[in-house]
């Protein structure tokens, strides 16, 4: 269903650089970007909601997961993280403690200094979440052929390599 979905949509806007326009084109094109890749995440989602975890998730208890399955992490670098205050990022802290998913480490040379990290939970939580995503795209995968596939695999690629760029700088 949501592959039809998004083959009707395939009206892919070429920029046109005759008129010096170019800048116009990159936009529109950045803005189907967007759009095909919100409506794969919808359908994604809702097939995801099925599977709905036990431990019922906030989207920003999510990407605090997320965040803390990189590593350890300080409450201020989470609450950056989540454009938050540090008390909003230390209650949902909390939560996720009271769930089993996380834990406060203080650190052996400054007493000072307490970071958070994932429990063995937690990790798991973060394993059914990929898992569940993986599914998803492989599902999607189905509906492609090898050709196409590669092709799907080096534009990732591209955006994976500019995304990298553009959040790794200063």
């Amino acid at each position: 269903m949501l592959y039809n979905s998004l083959v009707k949509y395939n009206n892919i806007i070429q920029p046109d650089d005759s008129d010096g326009d170019m800048e116009s084109g990159k936009n529109e094109l950045v803005g189907q970007l967007v759009e095909y890749l919100e409506r794969t995440y919808a359908g994604m989602r809702s097939e995801a909601s099925e599977q709905r975890s036990e431990a019922e998730l906030t989207l920003p208890q999510l990407r605090t997961l997320m965040m803390l399955s990189q590593g350890p992490q300080r409450m201020g670098a989470i609450a950056q993280h989540l454009n938050s205050s540090l008390s909003s990022a230390t209650s949902m802290i909390d939560r996720l403690l009271d769930k089993g998913l996380v834990e406060r480490v203080s650190s052996s040379e400054d007493r000072r200094v307490v970071t958070c990290q994932l429990t063995a939970p937690g990790q798991e939580e973060i394993g059914r979440f990929w898992s569940i995503g993986r599914v998803g795209m492989t599902r999607i995968a189905d509906y492609l052929s090898v050709d196409e596939l590669r092709r799907v695999v080096d534009a990732i690629k591209l955006l994976y390599e500019a995304g990298q760029k553009a959040f790794d700088s200063p």
